[in-house]
């Protein structure tokens, strides 16, 4: 069974790299699609990426992901992405240990980073990266858009129609239909009322 592994895990590092622009979208698509827990129609893979837990990961109907992307979901954990999302370059989703469920026709900017789990620090006699993680959740309703450089910590919610400016860091949960920027990130104004929020 290792040796299994290390030639599928060869395997995909090829495959990775295989440029688009000569039917890498295509060879990635058939190669891995059945390895997802479920893969939808018309999705779109770019090169250079990084997959671990194939088999936890569902992605939607006409979903993309640019190059350099990361989708992480082992360890345990579930990633979930809707159907007609669109993913730019280097969007790193750490579901590892967690879970993050994005919902239908979502954008995410490029260096965007949401990571569902945190390193355990509590005790101060031993390093912090042998004391394991703490699960936590993240969902992203439907309908949203992250700015690039967008960082989501865990154990937060971001409500549907949510439009969250560039750089924002999202310690909390963020209400629907809001335009929310900053660190941390807060509503600044309401989509529906085009006011400022108080």
């Amino acid at each position: 069974m290792q040796l299994m592994d290390r030639l599928r895990s060869a395997f995909d590092a090829i495959l990775t790299r295989w440029p688009t622009a000569l039917g890498g979208q295509r060879l990635r698509l058939t190669f891995w699609k059945n390895r997802f827990a479920y893969c939808g129609r018309d999705v779109r893979l770019g090169d250079q990426l990084v997959i671990s837990g194939f088999p936890a990961i569902r992605i939607g109907e006409g979903t993309s992901i640019m190059s350099g992307s990361y989708l992480y979901a082992n360890e345990g954990g579930h990633l979930e992405i809707g159907s007609h999302c669109s993913f730019n370059h280097n969007v790193l989703l750490g579901a590892s240990g967690g879970e993050i469920v994005i919902g239908d026709d979502v954008l995410i900017g490029p260096n965007t980073v949401l990571r569902a789990s945190d390193h355990k620090f509590s005790d101060t006699e031993m390093p912090i990266r042998l004391q394991g993680h703490r699960s936590g959740k993240i969902v992203i309703g439907a309908n949203v858009w992250l700015a690039a450089n967008v960082v989501v910590t865990s154990d937060v919610t971001i409500g549907a129609g949510c439009v969250v400016g560039a750089g924002s860091v999202v310690t909390r949960d963020l209400p629907p239909m809001a335009i929310c920027a900053g660190n941390p990130a807060q509503p600044i104004r309401s989509r529906l009322l085009q006011v400022a929020v108080e």
